[in-house]
């Protein structure tokens, strides 16, 4: 018996093995010998969904791509450019930027670029190249740097971008009408356009019409720009007048109850892709738009979890509603979009992968697998090959499908030297800035404007904020003795169940993060935040619309800067990824309803997983509600909110400031900017007429959006033109722009808080 049942169990086990041993050979057959399919794009041609074999893992996994290594190279992977020589440019957060030669593929051997090759910061959110080979990379906090085939050169405040924060770089096309070749850097302040015609730049701010937070675009053939807003609709402007009007096309406040239809489906625009017929392509977070003449007319596809979202949504549907017939993308919320070589539309989504698409139709070509390949945020179309995802969490991974049609050869070119740098504005060109906002009509309605990002201070709040009162998890609400400011904070009235309360979460309670919030009160940084529950997926799953989070906020006579600080404690792991809110300033109602749905006076976005920033909003008296709209994420959650009177106290011995308060007894104070001087050349002269008149106009709402783009400019007219070092520190403390001698002193200010500290 011991001996048969011993017979049995060995055959049992070469059974098992013959299976799995079929089953693997079955699996190689498939990745090897399955050719891609590729149909034949024609006008009206209708594209049914081709089963095309998983071609990755049996699991579905894409897999990496060609030696890139995400756990040394970046998980993070948000941007990528081919250039002419056919080399591979991926831009990562907080690891640099890598390239990959034609002749290393095989290999895997990745160049990497770091802030010691010459790089502003460790962060590329933008990556292109020009039509004379020069690489452009956009930085987190530093604007730009280009290569020119041996170097970098960085350009940042004083000589580049308006801006710190680069979205997105686009390249007006070589045979472009007009403008061929400029190269156009969104940023936090508008628009930068570098021409290379004349080695020149331009600006262009709400002053010219553009609105606000542009953050992508794309280009026609003759040269028309197509702006993409983080959350005020797309903008366009024409070439052939010099790009002088901006059209603003917008969508509804609510998105569409429908899966096809007219128009732009809402204002959150992630992507704009302009394909070689001309026809325009909107990625927004509520479906996709296109227009086939010009941005004249727009219809849109929504994804296929449109109507799960619409069911979860505030106003949703009554009982009985039966959705309406319409065809569906993959997804509501898309991030990205490319087309190859051979006309097809590729599709990145926030949480199903990807698609490849028919153009003319939206027929689904070929159905991307989900697993490693979620939240991707850049596809990169490479010839003879499938393209190249960028993926939140992933790294870099190879996208399975139809592959483009080979090139013939490559031709490898010379970069040409480096751009000029921006120069400054001289003495004219600041007056007719001051003169400009002079000439604003005043508004006799309170103040309550988006003011401002700042990106370069990170968790280094102490001093630059909360001068006045500062409410963040495990800090507490810390505010003068004499203070009017009031701040609650409630899960919203959407939500499951009757409890108001928020939640709090901590992470590390002594993290070496430079993004992690300072605690004086600690002398070490701390990882926390506030948020809405939204986590619970068993409880609001990921297609309810909320709860979100809502910050009450009451603010004394004068104006008052409000700022809210956002880091993703998650990283970029797990669903933490898919962290997107608006940020909608409220009036207060009467009621919360009222408060619901009244629509917002101003609105910002908190967009992809590490943005880390201080948005700021300026007040004047009374009481409102900042709304952190989920949209969809994870959860809406906020680490901290700070309060800053903007105007001198009318008697300087009642001192409100409370920053000594908490560093001990340590004073941290701006250095008072010094008089003006008979000897200052007339360019610093009008450089401080032009802060003095946006100093006197804070008041005037019609001059909120401009307050920072000309005070930039003011800066960099100043540093050109013999401003002391007590001038430039006083601006850099307003414009949130920090120097290494600058960190050097909050350094040391903070260490001997943490004596301080001890001795008390």
């Amino acid at each position: 018996m011991m001996n048969r049942t011993k017979f049995k169990g060995i055959a049992a086990a070469v059974a098992v093995l013959l299976i799995l041993l079929a089953f693997a050979t079955w699996i190689v057959w498939q990745r090897f010998s399955a050719a891609p399919v590729r149909p034949v794009l024609g006008a009206g041609t209708t594209i049914h969904s081709l089963a095309l074999p998983n071609q990755g893992r049996p699991d579905g996994q894409t897999l990496p791509s060609m030696g890139y290594k995400q756990e040394t190279q970046g998980r993070f992977a948000s941007a990528g450019a081919l250039d002419a020589g056919g080399r591979i440019w991926i831009g990562t957060e907080d690891y640099g930027v890598w390239m990959l030669a034609p002749d290393q593929a095989a290999a895997g051997n990745w160049r990497h670029f770091t802030i010691d090759d010459g790089l502003g910061d460790g962060t590329a959110y933008a990556l292109a190249t020009d039509t004379l080979a020069r690489v452009w990379v956009g930085h987190a906090r530093h604007g730009v740097s280009v290569y020119d085939g041996k170097t970098w050169k960085n350009y940042g405040p004083l000589n580049g971008p308006l801006g710190q924060r680069v979205f997105r770089i686009a390249v007006c096309p070589a045979d472009a009408t007009h403008g061929a070749g400029d190269v156009w850097i969104a940023t936090e302040l508008g628009l930068s356009r570098y021409s290379t015609a004349s080695n020149s730049w331009r600006y262009f701010t709400t002053a010219q019409g553009l609105p606000p937070d542009p953050s992508c675009m794309a280009f026609d053939h003759a040269g028309n720009i197509y702006v993409g807003t983080q959350c005020h609709g797309l903008t366009i402007a024409r070439a052939n007048d010099d790009y002088k009007t901006w059209q603003l096309i917008v969508g509804p406040d609510e998105p569409p109850a429908m899966a096809n239809g007219n128009g732009l489906p809402n204002n959150l625009i992630n992507d704009v892709l302009v394909t070689h017929d001309g026809t325009i392509f909107v990625a927004t977070t509520h479906g996709l738009a296109r227009s086939v003449d010009h941005g004249a007319n727009w219809t849109f596809r929504r994804g296929a979890d449109w109507v799960a979202k619409f069911r979860g949504a505030i106003d949703g549907p009554t009982d009985g509603w039966t959705p309406p017939a319409g065809a569906a993308i993959g997804e509501d919320f898309v991030q990205c979009l490319a087309e190859d070589d051979d006309g097809r539309l590729w599709a990145g989504y926030r949480m199903m992968g990807y698609q490849c698409l028919d153009e003319k139709t939206l027929a689904v070509i070929y159905q991307g697998p989900r697993k490693q390949t979620d939240d991707v945020s850049v596809i990169l179309p490479r010839p003879g090959q499938t393209p190249l995802l960028g993926c939140r969490g992933f790294g870099i991974r190879e996208a399975y499908g139809p592959a483009s049609s080979p090139l013939a050869s490559t031709e490898v070119t010379t970069a040409a030297p480096m751009p000029a740098s921006a120069p400054a504005p001289n003495a004219e060109e600041l007056a007719e800035l001051t003169k400009s906002i002079r000439a604003l009509p005043s508004s006799d309605a309170a103040v309550a404007a988006f003011l401002s990002q700042d990106w370069d201070t990170q968790g280094d709040w102490v001093g630059r904020y909360g001068r006045q009162a500062a409410n963040w998890p495990g800090f507490g609400n810390l505010a003068g003795r004499s203070s009017t400011h009031e701040f609650e904070v409630l899960v919203g009235p959407h939500r499951k169940d009757l409890a108001t309360t928020v939640f709090g979460y901590y992470n590390d309670p002594d993290s070496k993060s430079p993004k992690a919030l300072y605690m004086p009160i600690k002398g070490k940084r701390m990882i926390g935040e506030l948020n809405d529950g939204g986590w619970q997926g068993k409880v609001y799953g990921q297609n309810f619309e909320g709860p979100d989070l809502w910050m009450g906020v009451t603010v004394p006579q004068g104006l008052t800067r409000v700022s809210v600080y956002f880091h993703n404690l998650g990283a970029n792991g797990g669903d933490d990824r898919w962290r997107d809110y608006t940020v909608e300033l409220r009036r207060n109602m009467s009621s919360t309803p009222d408060n619901e749905h009244a629509p917002p006076v101003a609105t910002t976005r908190v967009a992809t997983a590490q943005d880390i920033a201080y948005r700021t909003f300026l007040l004047s008296g009374g009481k409102y509600w900042l709304r952190v709209r989920s949209n969809y994420s994870h959860m809406a959650g906020e680490s901290a909110v700070f309060f800053d009177r903007v105007e001198p106290r009318p008697d300087p011995h009642d001192d409100d400031d409370v920053t000594a308060r908490y560093l001990s007894g340590v004073r941290y104070d701006p250095p008072p900017a010094p008089p003006r001087s008979a000897s200052e050349s007339e360019a610093l002269r009008a450089a401080r007429d032009l802060w003095d008149a946006l100093d006197a106009a804070y008041a005037n709402s019609n001059a909120t959006s401009l307050q920072f783009p000309y005070r930039h400019l003011a800066y960099r007219a100043a540093a050109a033109n013999g401003a002391t070092a007590d001038l430039l520190e006083n601006w850099r403390w307003t414009l949130h722009l920090w120097t290494p001698e600058d960190r050097a002193k909050w350094e040391t200010v903070m260490a001997q808080s943490r004596e301080s500290l001890k001795r008390n």
